[in-house]
């Protein structure tokens, strides 16, 4: 998994294989569904996000001291993402760097 937040950063990250969620719409209506795979992981993401939660928050901690290198510099902005090859129709898993795990 990997996050924009930390560009280049990826680790394995532990998350319910299918969730549901129920929400409110601006309407005050109810919304409903379920995801799982890519959609459900990414939804479990992104709600972390919405807690205040990066995915560096969910490493093992033996994770992130076989990886402090590599967030040292993306904490320090030294490791930013290529947005313009990505809208290009790049590869952007060419250019990752990742994580120890």
């Amino acid at each position: 998994e990997g996050c924009l937040s930390f560009p280049g950063g990826y680790a394995d990250i532990n998350r319910s294989q299918r969730v549901k969620v129920t929400t409110g719409t601006m309407d005050g209506g109810v919304f409903q569904f379920e995801a799982a795979g890519l959609l459900g992981r990414a939804v479990q993401h992104e709600t972390a996000h919405l807690h205040g939660r990066l995915f560096t928050d969910l490493m093992s901690s033996d994770d992130k001291k076989a990886n402090a290198e590599q967030l040292e510099r993306i904490l320090l902005g030294e490791v930013v993402p290529n947005y313009d090859e990505m809208e290009e129709g790049g590869d952007p898993e060419e250019e990752k760097t990742d994580l120890k795990t």
